[in-house]
């Protein structure tokens, strides 16, 4: 193996022993994952109060194709717009970084 290879994948491995790395991986779960065009029916539908069609985009940009940014985004919207499962998501998660 090329030594500039070994220095990667012990640099890769080091950094996933420090505190707060974890080995495990959240995988994406395509069946969560929209088409364009549900997908934009669906934004435009939260963006007029439907707080399950929110939660839906949620779904999709945390589990269906893992970007976080906008996963953040729509959990919001759909949390404003009353939807429970939101809400219940984010107080699970808020007590869980309380613990820690």
């Amino acid at each position: 193996m090329k030594p500039y290879l070994i220095l990667i994948l012990s640099l890769f491995v080091g950094i996933l022993s420090l505190p707060g790395c974890s080995t495990q991986t959240a995988h994406r779960d395509s069946s969560l994952a929209q088409n364009a065009d549900n997908l934009k029916i669906l934004k435009y539908k939260a963006m007029n109060g439907d707080d399950e069609a929110a939660w839906i985009v949620f779904q999709h940009y945390a589990l269906g194709i893992r970007n976080v940014a906008e996963a953040e985004k729509w959990l919001g919207i759909a949390a404003k717009h009353g939807n429970a499962k939101a809400k219940r998501y984010m107080e699970i998660r808020s007590k869980q970084s309380i613990q820690q």
